[in-house]
């Protein structure tokens, strides 16, 4: 159940680092927030040890990701036009 959990959103979250030290010069603010943000979602679920099964943690990072993964398309989208 962990790895069904724990998985893809560690997936995501390293796509986004590898993303943005590729583009490190397009980045913002708001992209490093939102990697901060699923950072403190996973440091806060792995101390506290039960609350990554809980809901309302889970919500959080899974909107996070879901923030970052559009951020992402949004850069890729500005690359294709130029």
């Amino acid at each position: 159940g962990f790895m069904l959990y724990f998985v893809p959103v560690f997936a995501i979250f390293v796509y986004a680092i590898w993303f943005g030290i590729k583009e490190r010069r397009r980045i913002d603010n708001e992209y490093i927030m939102l990697i901060l943000g699923i950072l403190l979602g996973f440091a806060f679920s792995f101390l506290s040890g039960y609350t990554f099964f809980h809901s309302s943690s889970m919500m959080m990072i899974v909107a996070l990701c879901a923030l970052l993964i559009n951020k992402i398309q949004n850069y890729n989208e500005e690359y294709n036009k130029q």
